[in-house]
């Protein structure tokens, strides 16, 4: 009895570790997608709106947020990364095209900018890291 009781309470932890999205006419997504690890802490959540992804964050096992994710349409806009500490790593933006780059006490190491045909690198001084 006492095993069966736990047989059903596993399938029902499976059944709710994750949440399903609506489906449009067409196939189209929309809704809020989560899913979790095992120990109960949120892995991811999505969200689409009409078939389009408009983000998508990840989480550690600790439960702290890893990566966050912003598309427009088929394209990532912005993104953010974060150690598992919950301390920021990083964040890039398309519209800026930089990228920068933190360390984990959350000093700035590193402003990476991206254009065509050109990969510009500016190093801050060791004294800032």
């Amino acid at each position: 009895m006492h095993k069966k009781i736990i047989k059903i309470v596993f399938i029902v932890f499976l059944f709710l570790s994750a949440s399903p999205l609506t489906t449009l006419a067409g196939g189209l997504k929309h809704g809020v997608y989560k899913a979790y690890y095992s120990n109960g802490a949120l892995r991811m959540k999505t969200k689409y709106k009409k078939g389009q992804l408009i983000y998508k964050n990840i989480y550690f096992k600790n439960g702290h947020l890893s990566k966050q994710y912003v598309y427009k349409g088929k394209q990532r806009i912005k993104s953010r990364t974060y150690y598992e500490n919950g301390q920021l790593q990083s964040v890039w933006s398309k519209k800026s095209g930089e990228a920068r780059y933190y360390s984990q006490q959350g000093s700035l190491k590193a402003v990476v900018k991206d254009r065509p045909n050109e990969a510009l690198i500016k190093k801050l001084p060791a004294s800032l890291l």
